[in-house]
């Protein structure tokens, strides 16, 4: 690697990448082209599961820090508009595609299937009517992915069910894990519940996961769903009297205590109620 090289060898990519040609601003010291990407996914993907990155620890900062620093959040800035005007697109896996070698995506067939065909292939091969009417009965639809790449097949669903989406369990996996992080922002940055895991999808070892936060949201809000029924189950079980006498539920039964109806005094002994039953 030559000291000082520069990034204009860096290629250029079609429609989709300006937030790419903002990278090349910056002098990575000869890195690879793919090498520099891989860091901006891995920077992107560190700060939506951890919430902070450590710019200090990586040694492609440690020249010139605070301008790649600001590169890389300029660059960022330019992906969100992309994205605005490019809906459930994979851009970050188009720049990828282009810019990797063939060998490279040969070792790990790495070979993502173009944003046109998955949104055919959803269109086709998804139920997405039978989607939306279990959605519409409450339910929850659990969508599999293997081999998921980037995500694409998964944001082409997302965009047939439109706000629906939140309704969807999906569960992607990957040998590749730079596939996997930007899976895991492809799915984060357009609200998808998923959870993402790094393993092989054949011998089924795995060696990580993480769950999108627009899924922790979901589970947590049904979470509380349950618990409030749970609540309210529990006070009508309080309310029902059993036997003789039964009232209707949600009623308490007025009855008249024994003896005398002023407070006990120091000593004495409140006049004792039968317990309510719990309905069977």
């Amino acid at each position: 690697m030559s000291k000082g090289a520069k990034i204009e060898a860096f290629p250029v990519v079609g429609k989709g990448g300006e937030f790419w040609k903002i990278l090349q601003a910056a002098d990575w010291q000869g890195e690879a082209p793919v090498r520099v990407l891989e860091e901006f996914v891995d920077i992107a993907f560190h700060t939506l599961i951890d919430g902070k990155v450590d710019f200090e620890s990586r040694p492609l900062f440690r020249v010139d820090g605070e301008k790649k620093k600001e590169t890389i959040m300029n660059a960022y800035v330019m992906l969100g508009e992309e994205m605005e005007r490019e809906p459930y697109r994979d851009l970050l896996g188009r720049v990828h595609q282009e810019i990797s070698s063939t060998r490279a995506k040969e070792a790990l067939s790495a070979f993502y299937t173009p944003d046109s065909l998955c949104g055919l292939m959803a269109g086709i091969g998804v139920d997405v009517e039978a989607m939306r009417r279990k959605i519409s009965e409450g339910k929850t639809v659990s969508v599999y992915e293997p081999a998921c790449g980037a995500g694409r097949l998964m944001l082409a669903v997302a965009e047939q069910l439109g706000e629906l989406r939140r309704r969807l369990r999906v569960t992607c996996e990957d040998i590749d894990l730079n596939a996997c992080k930007m899976c895991y922002i492809n799915l984060s940055l357009w609200g998808v519940p998923a959870e993402v895991y790094h393993m092989n999808v054949l011998s089924r070892e795995v060696w990580g996961g993480w769950r999108t936060l627009p899924l922790a949201v979901e589970l947590a809000r049904e979470e509380q769903e349950r618990q409030l029924r749970r609540n309210i189950e529990t006070m009508k079980s309080l309310l029902r009297r059993e036997g003789p006498g039964e009232c209707e539920p949600g009623k308490l039964e007025q009855k008249e205590p024994k003896g005398s109806k002023e407070l006990p005094g120091v000593g004495e002994t409140a006049p004792q109620k039968a317990p309510l039953k719990k309905a069977e």
